[in-house]
């Protein structure tokens, strides 16, 4: 099935979730104070990620899911610092 025709379910949240809790950081979320806001709005600091990016969370849970299903590998960040 093509990736735009996915659903997402909150099992494949939690499965995802544990699959890359060992190998990304959590990040906070900051308020961003905007007086005349009507809306209460966080920034989520995936830039405190080791390579600076969200994109660490979508790349280790890619390669997870297919090296655990192909493979049974893991994605580390000791296996990360090597790329």
């Amino acid at each position: 099935m093509p990736l735009h025709a996915q659903s997402v379910s909150l099992k494949d949240i939690e499965a995802a979730h544990e699959r890359i809790k060992t190998s990304v950081m959590r990040t906070p979320l900051v308020p961003l104070n905007i007086e005349d806001s009507k809306r209460k709005i966080y920034l989520k600091l995936e830039n405190l990620q080791p390579i600076g990016s969200f994109k660490l969370r979508g790349a280790c849970n890619a390669s997870d899911h297919y090296l655990l299903s192909h493979f049974k590998l893991v994605c580390t960040p000791q296996v990360l610092e090597t790329l």
